[in-house]
């Protein structure tokens, strides 16, 4: 939803829906350019990281037991 295009929210509605909302379209991402490669890959990879390290032995014990 953070996209240039946004997400067809209602579907079979046709209308997209992004978030920042209509005023503010260009603070938007466009998938596939150098900002979402070198600053949102990385972030969510390290904030997925850092969730699993504090959150492993309930983790663990959802999956495993």
């Amino acid at each position: 939803s953070v996209t240039v295009q946004g997400i067809p929210l209602f579907f079979p509605y046709q209308r997209m829906f992004g978030i920042p909302p209509h005023p503010f379209q260009g603070l938007r991402i466009e998938t596939g350019k150098w900002f979402e490669n070198l600053i949102v890959y990385p972030s969510v990879n390290l904030l997925l990281i850092i969730l699993l390290v504090n959150w492993w032995t309930e983790i663990r014990q959802l999956l495993f037991h």
